[in-house]
């Protein structure tokens, strides 16, 4: 059995990977950068972080994406609570 590495983006990959499988679901500017800056661009996470940026946006009905989902969501990504 043979490891599978997983290296990091670069800042336009990482906000590339971030705004376009959602086009139609636009981030505020500062939140891709904010998204790279927290992850410093690993590619699991900010599939998680914005897996869960989406999540409320579709249970809150938000449209386009509103920044303040955004403080919530790090610490649940990152095994604590949001509370």
């Amino acid at each position: 059995m043979s490891r599978v590495g997983e290296s990091y983006l670069g800042r336009a990959d990482a906000i590339r990977l971030i705004s376009e499988p959602a086009p139609s679901l636009p981030y505020p500017p500062q939140v891709p950068e904010r998204l790279f800056e927290q992850t410093q661009g690993h590619p699991a996470l900010l599939q998680r972080l914005c897996k869960e940026l989406v999540d409320i946006a579709n249970r809150d009905d938000r449209r386009p994406l509103a920044g303040t989902g955004f403080t919530g969501v790090s610490p649940v990504v990152c095994g604590g609570s949001a509370e």
